[in-house]
């Protein structure tokens, strides 16, 4: 197991792999997301990145910080909580400054984003 542990009370990232899959740790510093990361080898040369990320919903998502998570990779995958909402992969959602920016970056970039069809975070009754 690979984790990267936030350094306020909750939060943290982390990926679980079998140790027979041939994989190491790559250390990525980004601003923008707190991650950890880990390099699939395959067969054929070609690995896959694979990136367990989370977002603040207290500061903003820089645009070079996305792009920077796909840089020199053939292959990526990043999971995770990025706290971005926007109405193309949920509508009627209420959008923020996260959604537009990874929704500006998909579009000219041609990479898919795969949402959960339900809610993830459910309020507390104090937060309501």
């Amino acid at each position: 197991m690979y984790r990267t542990d936030h350094t306020f009370r909750d939060g943290g990232t982390a990926i679980l792999i079998e140790s027979n899959i041939p994989h190491h740790e790559v250390k990525i510093v980004n601003p923008s997301f707190e991650i950890t990361t880990i390099k699939i080898e395959r067969t054929n040369n070609q690995p896959i990145t694979v990136i367990s990320a989370y977002h603040s919903s207290r500061k903003p998502i820089l645009v070079q910080d996305v792009y920077q998570l796909f840089r020199n990779q053939d292959y990526v995958l990043v999971a995770g909580d990025l706290n971005a909402k926007h109405n193309s992969w949920r509508p009627l959602a209420q959008q923020n400054v996260a959604g537009h920016t990874i929704r500006r970056f998909c579009d000219s970039t041609g990479f898919s984003l795969n949402a959960p069809d339900n809610l993830t975070h459910h309020p507390h009754f104090e937060e309501i």
